[in-house]
């Protein structure tokens, strides 16, 4: 995971080379040929925190010869150096060193123990061996105390995300990376956005902003704003797992007008000198419209869940335009990003004025990849932008054959009085066709909620047996994954076919029926059925043997009791003699009865 931004927080490169400049590079003495960084261990996945300046991680290893010197601790990563910590204590060949990590924050890299006197721009040096790690790392953006947007890095070796506010996209960027190499390669490049200014120069949409409420020009909080009067400042908070592998941010965008006579874009795309933006918007207003947007990565850092709602705040209604922007990069110039559209066949480069429509409705996927003319792989990562609700058109913005592809999805809402309008996207990524498509499919299918329909029991029958068949079908576009009833799992036959049965007690029962997709989407349908066991009759049973009446006890809604045996010249050896209760008798269901058995006629004493 290598991150770069637009804007760059705390520490750049040229901070860290110029530290570099500055450490003295005499030899020490004892120094040492060879060294081997044992903790922490390859994989780890550490978290740099720019907010609070906190971040560290313990190092520890061992050097060869074991000599009581000083040296320091580097982290490698093509193609640059970090130097986390000079002048560490090594004790008879042995160090240990709490580091912090805001100069390699963002970076997937190599942890080394060198000598002082080892210039930075040598590395990797062989003999010197250490773990892979990657460091993710936060940063809020504010002007004059007022938030404006935020950086967040998260990623492991393979894979990594850079995400940012509404205005400034809430997918930056992604990345996959070599961990041997360490080379990284991008792919998405700004997604998601609804920025102040909407497209590039060759395009007609730059005279608007993405956002267009009741056909006015609406702009989310952004750095331009923050010296206009009136300025509502964003809201964000990021929930991180334990190993800050994935991360969850929640962001509160009010969207805000210009007030008149205010002219676009208000205070251009820069600050004046005096770092008030500039006056051609007076000050800002409420538009009435409030968005709240949740961006997610998932754990491996493949996937990335944006979620956009627009909701109204001011009780009136209100008419949406919507420019979302949508890029991709290649890595190294001279080559152009290639792009899929619904029912197109193969990757095709596009520029202004290029524009696909219309879309398939429902749930779908673009699918791109950074170089249309090279095969999917590490350093040719593919993904695909899966969208919930189809857009009116897609409209490219950029040059031709650009290191960069832009389009802008086009959607059109109206809102009642306080109601919303939401938009959904994932972003996948992976390094071939076959390991993209099966996180597509699952992004797809969140899309989705599965159908169920049952074909027994009816609804509000009754039933004289402990247990109801229950048989019917679930479907969904992408596969259903269970179907369980009452919570137990029923097996799924063709088509979605499923029987099993349900266990019943006295009285009504409400049987609940869920079917479970790809992605975890559920679908429950209830039938309700009232258990009334029929009462338990005594059937007449003599003469019949004791299987026999065994079998008619219990359809007749009784059960066999104690069998007793008696002598009778009546009734032959093994065949009923009598009940108790006897024939004909009618009590509850599940009355036990007891059989008397024949065992034949007395044999008499010989004398």
């Amino acid at each position: 995971m290598t991150v770069l931004h637009r804007r760059t927080p705390a520490i750049p490169v040229v901070a860290v080379l110029a530290w570099f400049a500055l450490v003295p590079c005499a030899r020490a003495a004892g120094s040492f040929t060879s060294s081997a960084v044992t903790s922490p261990a390859t994989g780890s996945e550490l978290f740099y925190d720019f907010d609070t300046s906190s971040g560290s991680v313990t190092v520890q290893g061992t050097v060869t010869p074991a000599v009581t010197t000083t040296g320091k601790i580097v982290c490698y990563s093509a193609p640059e150096k970090y130097l986390l910590d000079y002048g560490v204590p090594i004790a008879n060949g042995a160090f240990q060193a709490n580091v912090s990590l805001a100069f390699a924050a963002g970076q997937t890299c190599e942890l080394e123990m060198i000598p002082l006197d080892t210039s930075v721009l040598t590395l990797p040096l062989p003999g010197y061996t250490g773990p892979v790690i990657s460091i993710s790392s936060q940063s809020t953006l504010s002007s004059g105390g007022s938030t404006y947007g935020y950086q967040i890095n998260v990623g492991d070796l393979s894979w990594g995300f850079a995400l940012g506010s509404l205005a400034d996209c809430p997918i930056s960027a992604s990345y996959s990376t070599d961990p041997t190499s360490f080379g990284n390669y991008s792919l998405f490049w700004g997604d998601a956005c609804l920025p102040i200014v909407s497209g590039v120069a060759e395009a007609p949409s730059t005279n608007r902003s993405a956002v267009q409420i009741d056909g006015l020009n609406a702009y989310p909080p952004d750095f331009p704003l923050t010296g206009l009067g009136g300025y509502a400042p964003l809201g964000y908070s990021a929930s991180w797992d334990a190993i800050h592998d994935s991360v969850t941010v929640s962001e509160t965008d009010p969207l805000m007008l210009c007030s008149a006579p205010g002219t676009f874009p208000p205070g251009g795309t820069t600050p004046s000198p005096t770092g008030v933006a500039e006056s051609n918007c007076p000050s800002l207003e409420s538009s009435g419209i409030q968005v709240q947007q949740t961006t997610a990565v998932l754990p491996g850092d493949q996937v990335a869940r944006v979620s956009q709602t627009f909701t109204d705040v001011d009780h009136a209604p209100h008419t949406l335009d919507l420019l979302v922007s949508q890029s991709v990069h290649a890595w190294d110039s001279g080559e152009t990003p290639g792009f899929q559209f619904p029912e197109q066949p193969v990757f095709a480069t596009h520029a202004f004025p290029d524009t696909y429509s219309p879309f398939p409705s429902g749930p779908g996927s673009v699918y791109v990849i950074a170089d249309a003319a090279a095969p999917a792989a590490l350093n040719n990562p593919v993904g695909a932008i899966t969208y919930g609700t189809e857009p009116l058109s897609a409209s490219f913005v950029n040059s031709r054959a650009t290191q960069t592809g832009t389009f802008l999805m086009h959607y059109v809402a109206s809102l009642p009085p306080g109601g919303s309008y939401t938009l959904a996207w994932s972003y996948s990524q992976a390094t071939s066709a076959a390991a993209l498509q099966q996180l597509v499919q699952l992004e797809t299918d969140r899309f989705y909620t599965p159908t169920v329909t049952l074909s027994a029991p009816a609804s509000g029958s009754t039933s004289h047996d402990p247990e109801v068949p229950v048989s019917g079908q679930a479907h969904d576009p992408e596969g259903i994954s269970t179907v369980t009833v009452d919570g137990r799992d029923a097996a799924i036959g063709s088509g979605g076919a499923f029987t099993t049965l349900a266990p019943l007690t006295l009285g009504v029962n409400n049987i609940e029926v869920t079917a479970t997709n790809l992605a975890g989407v559920q679908a429950t349908v209830a039938r309700t059925v009232v258990y009334a066991p029929l009462p338990c009759v005594v059937p007449r049973l003599t003469g019949r043997t004791l299987a026999r009446a065994r079998a008619l006890l219990a359809t007749s809604g009784c059960a066999p009791g104690k069998v007793v045996r008696v002598h009778s010249k009546r009734i032959s050896r093994g065949r009923v003699v009598s009940t108790s209760p006897r024939a004909g008798t009618r009590r509850l269901h599940g009355t036990i009865v007891r059989i008397t058995l024949s065992d034949g006629a007395r044999r008499a004493r010989r004398r």
